[in-house]
C-alpha cells in the first residue's frame, strides 16, 4: 500500500492567502466552474420535466431513457472523445464540444420544440399504448424523442464538461497538490453560481404552473440562459488560454495516447482492493438512484402533471441542497476527515442512505394506511411521502459529498501512484454511469414483473433491491476496512 499521509484540504479563508499568479489561477477556475454549472443546473432541472410532463410521458420513462439511451450514448461519446483526443489538442476539443452543445440547444429551441406536434409520432404511439398500456414508458422513448435527446445532451454536459474537461483544465493549470487542496472549493463555487438559475426556476415554476404556460413563457427564456452560458464559457475559455502561458503551452499540444477505459477496467479486475472500491462506489450510485427515480413519480403526481410545478419543486430541493453543499465546501469539508476519522466516514453514507431510503419505501408501501400524518402534521399521506423523498435526496447527497467522497479519496491514498492513476478514472466512470443505468434496469424489471406502468406498485420489489444493495455496500465497506487493517 502507498503512503497514507494527506495534505490538509484548503478552507475558505485559505483563498485569501493566495498571491499573484496562483490566486488568478484558482479564482479563474472557480469562475469557469460557476459558468458551466449554471448551464448544468438549467439543463438538469429541465431534462426530467420535459420527459415526465409531456403528453404520453411519465416518470417511469426516466428509467428507460437512462438504461437504453444514456448508457450506450455516453459510451459512444467517451469513445469519440478519446479518439479525437489523440488527433486534436485540448483547446480545439473544448471549442468543438462547446459548439456542439450550442448547436443542439439552438436546434432544440427553434425546431424540435416548436414543431414537436409534427415530428413526434403521437397518433401511432397512442395506438400502441392502447394495445399495451403497461409499456407506456417504453413507447415514450420514441414518442418523445426530441425531449429524450435533450435529456441525453443534459447528461453529457455534466459528464463531458465537468467530469472530463474541467478537471483536465484544472490539472493543466495548477499542480496536483493545489488541485487536490481546492477541489471542494471549485465544487462549492459551482453550487454558489447554480443558486441563481435555481431561484429563477423556482419562481418561474410557481408563476407558470401548467405545461402550456411554462413552455410558452418560461422555457424559451431558460434555454436562452443555457445558450448564453455556453457562449460565455467559450469566451472565458479563450481568455484563460491567452492569460495563462502555462495553460496555453499544455492545451495546444496534441494529446498522446493514454489508457483507455477498458484497459483501466482490466487493471481493476486484477486487484481485489480496487474491486472493493468499485463495489462501494456502485453501491452508492445504485441505491441513491433507486429512491430518486421512484420519488420522481410522486413529485409528478404532487404537481398534478404541471410542468411548472414539477420544476418548481425540484428547484426548491436544489436550493436547499446547494446551500448545504456551499456551507460544507467552504467551511466544513477541510475538517470532516479529522473530526470523524476515515473508518467512521466510510459508514456514515451507507447507514444514512439505508435509514432514509427504507423510511421512504416503507411509507410509500403503506401510503394508504398512514392517515395519521394528516392528523399530526396536517399533511396528506401522498404529500408526506413526497417530502420524505425530498428529505432523502437532500440528506443522502449531503452525506455523499461530506463523508463518502472524502472517504473515497482517502481510499486512493492506500494504493501506489501507478495503481491510482490507472484505476481512478475507470472507477469514477463506472460508479456514476453504470451504477445509475443498473438502477434503471432494476426499475424496468420491477415494472415488467408487476405488469404495471406505475413504479409505486412495484415498491415491495424495489425495497428488496434497495436493502440488498445497501447491505452489500456495507459489506464492501467492511471488506475495505479489513484490507486496510491488514487482516
Amino acid at each position: 500500500m502507498g503512503n497514507t499521509t494527506m495534505r490538509k484540504a484548503a478552507s475558505f479563508t485559505d483563498l485569501f492567502d493566495l498571491r499573484g499568479e496562483e490566486r488568478a489561477k484558482v479564482f479563474s477556475l472557480c469562475i469557469f466552474k460557476g459558468i458551466i454549472s449554471v448551464v448544468y443546473v438549467v439543463m438538469r432541472m429541465l431534462k426530467k420535466s420535459l420527459v415526465v410532463t409531456s403528453p404520453g410521458g411519465c416518470s417511469e420513462a426516466i428509467a428507460s431513457v437512462k438504461g437504453m439511451v444514456v448508457l450506450p450514448g455516453s459510451i459512444l461519446m467517451v469513445s469519440l472523445y478519446m479518439y479525437l483526443a489523440m488527433h486534436y489538442s485540448l483547446e480545439r476539443l473544448l471549442y468543438g464540444f462547446l459548439f456542439l452543445f450550442v448547436g443542439f440547444l439552438l436546434l432544440y429551441g427553434f425546431v424540435l420544440l416548436p414543431y414537436e406536434g409534427v415530428i413526434c409520432p403521437h397518433v401511432y404511439a397512442e395506438d400502441v399504448v392502447d394495445r399495451y398500456p403497461h409499456y407506456k414508458h417504453w413507447v415514450a422513448l420514441i414518442r418523445l424523442w426530441p425531449h429524450v435527446l435533450f435529456f441525453f445532451m443534459a447528461e453529457m454536459w455534466g459528464q463531458m464538461m465537468i467530469l472530463v474537461f474541467f478537471w483536465r483544465i484544472a490539472a493543466h493549470l495548477c499542480d496536483r497538490e493545489t488541485s487536490k487542496r481546492y477541489f471542494h472549493i471549485y465544487i462549492g463555487s459551482g453550487c454558489l453560481a447554480g443558486l441563481f438559475p435555481l431561484v429563477l426556476m423556482a419562481w418561474l415554476g410557481s408563476r407558470y404552473q401548467s405545461r402550456n404556460e411554462f413552455r410558452k413563457e418560461a422555457l424559451p427564456f431558460l434555454l436562452g440562459i443555457a445558450v448564453a452560458g455556453i457562449l460565455l464559457a467559450l469566451l472565458f475559455w479563450r481568455w484563460m488560454v491567452r492569460r495563462f502561458s502555462l495553460l496555453r503551452e499544455r492545451v495546444e499540444k496534441q494529446s498522446e495516447r493514454g489508457q483507455s477505459l477498458w484497459e483501466g477496467i482490466s487493471y481493476i479486475k486484477k486487484n481485489p482492493y480496487l474491486i472493493g472500491v468499485l463495489g462501494i462506489v456502485l453501491g452508492c450510485s445504485i441505491s441513491m438512484t433507486l429512491v430518486e427515480v421512484t420519488h420522481d413519480r410522486y413529485v409528478n403526481a404532487f404537481s398534478k402533471g404541471g410542468e411548472g410545478g414539477f420544476v418548481s419543486f425540484q428547484s426548491f430541493e436544489g436550493i436547499i441542497l446547494h446551500l448545504a453543499v456551499i456551507f460544507a465546501s467552504f467551511f466544513l469539508n477541510p475538517y470532516i476527515s479529522r473530526w470523524f476519522g476515515w473508518r467512521v466516514l466510510f459508514y456514515i453514507a451507507p447507514i444514512t442512505v439505508l435509514f432514509l431510503g427504507s423510511l421512504f419505501f416503507g411509507m410509500s408501501y403503506y401510503r394508504h394506511h398512514i392517515e395519521f400524518t394528516e392528523e399530526l402534521f396536517g399533511i396528506p399521506p401522498e404529500s408526506f411521502v413526497v417530502y420524505l423523498g425530498a428529505l432523502f435526496k437532500v440528506g443522502s447527497k449531503i452525506v455523499k459529498y461530506m463523508a463518502f467522497d472524502n472517504a473515497k479519496e482517502i481510499l486512493y491514498t492506500y494504493v501506489s501512484k501507478e495503481e491510482r492513476n490507472r484505476s481512478k478514472a475507470a472507477v469514477d466512470v463506472m460508479g456514476s454511469r453504470i451504477g445509475k443505468s443498473f438502477s434503471s434496469y432494476l426499475h424496468l424489471f420491477s415494472l415488467w414483473f408487476f405488469h404495471t406502468d406505475d413504479v409505486r406498485v412495484a415498491t415491495p420489489m424495489l425495497l428488496f433491491f434497495f436493502l440488498l444493495i445497501c447491505l452489500n455496500w456495507l459489506g464492501g465497506v467492511r471488506y475495505i476496512t479489513r484490507l486496510n487493517e491488514g487482516e
